[in-house]
């Protein structure tokens, strides 16, 4: 059964059974009220009749019963009464309105109990009784001379009453009406809330979201709009772990969307990244928080440097392969065997030479790619790229995008400086001893002039126009970064030096 049919019906069923038994209890009790004043209003008329003049001065006549027997009558007529009986003082009925017969135990314990004590009484109510009765003693001249019995019907105020139980049992199926509709109304909010999903769909939902949140690496947080935790990945309780809720309260950053570092477990350096989180309706209920190792994110970042450099450098790589194909293949064609076996020679060392520098000597991925790929490119260009043989440089870790990012402006300088120009050559050296790595990128272009050169840091500063000069300036600002210097001589061509302090990275 869907969602809706279940909260209707439950809601239903409850709302029928609560009805049903409030009724029961009102009609008991409401009931019970009536043959209490019904009791009331017999045990009230006995005593009225006994006390009827015609009743007190004909009780001890001889032919009284006749007299009697018609004011009893005419009461019985006029009232609501069912049967009237009045007994001497020995117990000899002197009507004949009440049928004996059928009450005869009843009435003779109740007239003896009257006789006996001198006083009015009410008969013994059984549950399923449908009359009351009531005596009260007859007094003439201060003696006890008989009593009066008197007997009500429950049928007759039932059936005056019926009206009002028609109405009660209308109002009464009237809700139970109403409570449906308002109950499947209700189930239809309920089911529009959690977009008509039923609750098969969204425990299965709810367990997938656990198994995909627990199985990834990256911390998740999630926190609402008073800043309290309500979702904690196993991730995030790895990297900054969880103590108790105050502990909880403390991931929540200050400013939502910043880039945060934050201190983790086990001395790990945590980057903390925010976002607000919205609704279907675009209101913001709460903040979504991002938890990352930054050593391993350095590590993935160096991987995709590296291979994007790698990418880079076998494009340029395929191009000056194509070009010297096709070289080799014009030399076959006009029969220079000779000179195309040369050809093949000189470029097969060339090559061996610089991968051997590049394999052997350059450790860090990055910047091997990156130099690769400007060789490559500068090859192209016709321009001769020599990478010092006594190079060498191991896997910086968290220094290799600051290096790759000095040396990759440093070269393009020098590449664009050279275009065009016949015999252009660039020289690249990169040191690295314990403290730090030295560089060194120079080229046998037109040089800078010494009053070029003092500006030649700032941004915007640039000899090749307007709208360059950003290189410079960032490399500048990683070298300042660093702590380390940069120097740049022009006389003869330009040559740029620069070294930085570097510190012994330890594996977290």
């Amino acid at each position: 059964m869907k969602l809706t049919g279940r909260v209707t019906l439950s809601i239903s069923l409850l709302l029928t059974v609560t009805l049903f038994l409030s009724s029961a209890f009102f009609l008991v009790q409401w009931f019970d009220s009536l043959r209490f004043q019904m009791s009331n209003q017999a045990l009230d008329l006995a005593e009225t009749i006994s006390r009827s003049d015609q009743i007190r001065k004909n009780i001890l006549n001889e032919n009284g019963d006749i007299i009697i027997q018609r004011e009893t009558e005419k009461i019985r007529l006029n009232s609501r009464i069912q049967a009237i009986e009045v007994f001497t003082i020995d117990g000899r009925p002197l009507t004949g309105s009440y049928p004996r017969q059928e009450r005869a135990a009843e009435s003779e314990s109740l007239v003896d109990e009257v006789l006996t004590r001198g006083e009015a009484a009410l008969g013994r109510r059984h549950p399923f009784s449908t009359s009351v009765q009531a005596a009260a003693p007859v007094y003439t001249r201060g003696v006890l001379a008989g009593t009066v019995l008197v007997e009500l019907y429950y049928g007759r105020a039932y059936q005056e009453s019926r009206r009002n139980l028609i109405i009660f049992l209308l109002i009464i199926l009237t809700a139970v009406l109403a409570g449906i509709l308002v109950a499947f109304r209700l189930a239809e909010g309920i089911k529009n809330r959690i977009f008509g999903l039923e609750p098969e769909e969204i425990a299965r939902l709810l367990s997938q979201q656990k198994l995909i949140f627990s199985s990834l690496d990256l911390g998740l947080i999630f926190g609402d709009k008073n800043g309290e935790v309500s979702l904690l990945n196993e991730a995030a309780r790895k990297l900054v772990g969880q103590e108790n809720r105050s502990s909880e309260a403390n991931l929540m950053p200050q400013t939502v969307g910043a880039v945060e570092l934050i201190r983790g477990t086990g001395g790990r350096v945590v980057m903390r990244r925010s976002r607000p989180v919205r609704d279907h309706h675009g209101i913001e209920i709460g903040t979504l928080i991002l938890l990352e190792d930054r050593t391993e994110a350095k590590r993935r970042a160096e991987e995709l440097t590296g291979m994007r450099q790698l990418t880079s450098a076998l494009r340029a790589q395929n191009h000056e392969f194509l070009n010297k194909i096709h070289t080799i293949a014009g030399l076959i064609q006009l029969g220079e065997y000779q000179k195309s076996l040369e050809y093949i020679s000189a470029v097969a060392e060339i090559r061996a030479g610089i991968t051997d520098v590049l394999n052997r000597r350059i450790k860090d991925p990055s910047v091997a790619g990156l130099l690769l790929s400007k060789y490559n490119r500068a090859a192209e260009a016709h321009i001769e790229m020599t990478i010092d043989s006594r190079s060498n440089l191991a896997d910086l870790g968290e220094y290799s995008d600051d290096l790759a990012t000095i040396l990759g402006n440093l070269i393009e300088n020098a590449y664009e400086e050279l275009i065009g120009s016949e015999n252009g050559e660039i020289f690249v050296g990169i040191y690295q001893s314990a403290e730090s790595i030295q560089g060194s990128v120079e080229d046998s272009g037109r040089g800078i002039d010494p009053r070029v050169a003092q500006n030649l840091f700032q941004r915007g500063s640039s000899t090749k126009g307007a709208g360059r000069g950003l290189g410079l300036s960032l490399v500048k600002e990683i070298i300042d970064r660093l702590g380390g210097s940069i120097q740049v001589e022009g006389s003869r061509g330009t040559a740029v030096d620069f070294e930085f302090p570097i510190e012994s990275r330890r594996e977290k």
